[in-house]
């Protein structure tokens, strides 16, 4: 049976509640409002006592009232141990670990937990303007923004010396399979290969294929350098906490050569430029944005004009990504983690080119310029959503094991 948490946009109603941050509340399932409403299958009462109670136990586990045994009949331990390291990794703010608390999918079958990986866009450094060295030694025993214990799901495994001590075994494991021999490097330039053609070729591109390649060599330096800040961390010469890390950065891998809005930025409103074509400009919509047309050429008729305006706000948004995760194979039901109001109301998805999600191109197709953005657009591998998803990859593959 799967259920949800919160995935909604900017304001959402769920966002950052006591059932999002998947805390025990009380015992009526209308408390759960975000997590219920959001199933996408059906729930039934029996579904909904029993999910309650596992949040009970986790969440009593995390404030000292129940033992591992306990906690172990609610969660599987291994399993979200290996989501959080992989996610932990791809530095990924716009999460359940970051300031809003949404985006993720919650699994749960016979009362036991876990987590499904869910909305990568903003993962590598790009929800909010963060410095790249910070983010790079982003510390791995302190993944949350605010309140540890606010977060149970992740909380627990800070709450024993030995779950902690899974999670750096299993996150040692991690490094090694996939910086050990460059594996994660070559899987990206496999990628990069594989897709390039038709980046280059691309008439809608928001950036040049000089930047899209950019974009590219920059993700493998932040994956490397984030490689070498983790296993300091592991070893120990390397806080791995935000107060060590405040007390002390003389250690910190320096990360001052990569500027993580090559790999893409986030607008947050209020303005922020998006590059320097005047007539393109940002705006926040649900965890994902969208641009405005480009300025009409010469001779462009108004009312072409307003059609390509209305086709761009009411164009599909990256299918793949809104799409909910298939449900493992022994999943019963399942449920999406965002509130699902919110969800519907605005898609999750890097910007919209103009004419939706078909990208055919027009009668008339834009000018260079207005087909070439500076590095500071969203998302330097919008043209090459597989690049900078390359998380989730990653984790499939990690799963597999």
């Amino acid at each position: 049976m799967d259920f949800g948490g919160f995935g909604g946009g900017l304001g959402g109603s769920g966002m950052g509640s006591s059932d999002t941050k998947l805390r025990y509340i009380d015992d009526d399932p209308e408390s759960y409002s975000n997590i219920f409403s959001s199933a996408k299958t059906d729930v039934t009462e029996a579904d909904e006592k029993r999910l309650i109670a596992s949040l009970k136990t986790l969440t009593e586990y995390v404030d000292g009232e129940a033992d591992e045994s306990e906690l172990e009949s609610v969660v599987d331990v291994e399993k979200v141990i290996r989501y959080f390291v992989v996610h932990d990794f791809l530095c990924n703010g716009d999460s359940y670990t970051g300031s809003m608390i949404h985006n993720h999918y919650l699994y749960e079958k016979d009362g036991v937990m876990e987590m499904i990986p869910w909305d990568y866009n903003l993962a590598f450094g790009g929800f909010g303007g963060v410095e790249a060295t910070s983010e790079v030694n982003s510390p791995i025993d302190s993944p949350v923004d605010g309140d540890m214990t606010d977060r149970p799901m992740v909380a627990w495994i800070f709450a024993n010396e030995e779950y902690t001590a899974l999670y750096h075994q299993l996150y040692q494991e991690f490094i090694d399979k996939w910086f050990g021999d460059g594996e994660l490097e070559q899987l990206i330039s496999d990628t990069v290969s594989l897709i390039s053609p038709y980046v280059e070729k691309d008439p809608t591109s928001f950036v040049s294929y000089e930047d899209f390649l950019t974009g590219t060599e920059t993700l493998k330096s932040f994956c490397n350098l984030r490689a070498e800040s983790v296993s300091g961390q592991l070893d120990g010469t390397i806080p791995s906490t935000s107060e060590g890390q405040n007390t002390d950065s003389s250690s910190l891998v320096d990360a001052s050569s990569i500027n993580l809005s090559d790999m893409g930025s986030q607008n947050t409103g209020g303005g922020q430029d998006f590059g320097t074509t005047p007539d393109r400009t940002g705006t926040s919509s649900d965890s994902g944005f969208s641009f405005s047309p480009p300025r009409k050429p010469d001779g462009e008729s108004d009312s072409a004009q307003a059609e390509t305006q209305d086709s761009t706000q009411s164009g599909t948004q990256d299918n793949t990504q809104n799409a909910p995760p298939e449900k493992p194979d022994d999943t019963d039901t399942a449920a999406d983690s965002s509130s699902e109001n919110t969800q519907d109301e605005s898609s999750d998805s890097r910007p919209e080119r103009p004419g939706g999600q078909n990208n055919a191109p027009s009668d008339q197709p834009a000018s260079p310029s207005e087909n070439t953005s500076s590095l500071s657009d969203w998302l330097i591998l919008a043209a090459c959503g597989g690049v900078l998803l390359i998380g989730l990859l990653i984790a499939g593959l990690y799963k597999k094991r």
